[in-house]
């Protein structure tokens, strides 16, 4: 996965959000990357330490999100250093949102990633998801996948 950009917003640009898989399957090698106009605007692993002694929260990831108000927000998941999984519809920014919670975090549904959605630079469609390193256009906007 690509560095993470500077930050060229102040701390009031950040959107937090908790989140899990809808689906549930969530690795310890998983990590989520959320993206915005094809730049990556929040990366998180899964668990924090949060200090509440008698709950795991090993399935949730803990995003800071920093973009744009109104931008679309949209995530792809990987998994051992690739890219296994992208939504097509996500979240809309909002300075002063949030999204998600300890109880109710935000559902990542990547089941509506659609295969005719995926292609390469070139504009050649993928039969999967694509997986080796390089531009990549998924539901329209560009993604830079390295592993």
């Amino acid at each position: 996965i690509e560095a993470m950009p500077s930050a060229t917003r102040s701390s009031s640009d950040m959107m937090p959000v908790i989140a899990t898989f809808k689906d549930g399957d969530v690795k310890e090698s998983d990590i989520l990357v959320a993206y915005a106009n094809g730049k990556i605007v929040g990366v998180a692993q899964p668990g924090a330490e949060v200090a509440d002694e008698d709950k795991a929260y090993d399935d949730l990831f803990f995003l800071s999100v920093n973009a744009a108000d109104g931008d679309a927000i949209k995530f792809v998941k990987y998994r051992d250093g690739e890219a296994v999984a992208a939504t097509r519809k996500g979240i809309t920014f909002s300075a002063k949102g949030i999204a998600g919670t300890l109880e109710k975090p935000y559902l990542i549904d990547f089941t509506q990633t659609s295969e005719n959605d995926i292609y390469d630079i070139t504009g050649r469609k993928y039969a999967t998801f694509p997986v080796e390193n390089g531009m990549h256009i998924i539901d329209d906007k560009k993604v830079y996948i390295r592993k």
